[in-house]
């Protein structure tokens, strides 16, 4: 009697895999253009300018880099 339970508790397991067919994975790559790393205000800085060119020159460098981390973003959310 507990192999007849056995075997129908086995053969009921077994079932509950057996209904959902596997579905393949298709990948597909992702095509965009790249993203071109602009020139940054601070690598063309001349090496004696004063504090205050610097700080400023640092504020635009700043601004130019989040507007490229933003495309980078965008581009990366893109293919996801």
């Amino acid at each position: 009697m507990r192999r007849i339970l056995a075997l129908g508790a086995a053969a009921l397991v077994l079932t509950g895999c057996g209904h959902r067919p596997a579905e393949p994975t298709l990948t597909v790559a992702c095509r965009l253009e790249r993203v071109e790393k602009p020139q940054f205000p601070f690598d063309t800085l001349e090496p004696g300018a004063d504090i205050f060119t610097q700080t400023k020159t640092l504020h635009a460098d700043r601004k130019v880099r989040q507007g490229y981390e933003a495309k980078l973003e965008a581009a990366n959310k893109a293919c996801q």
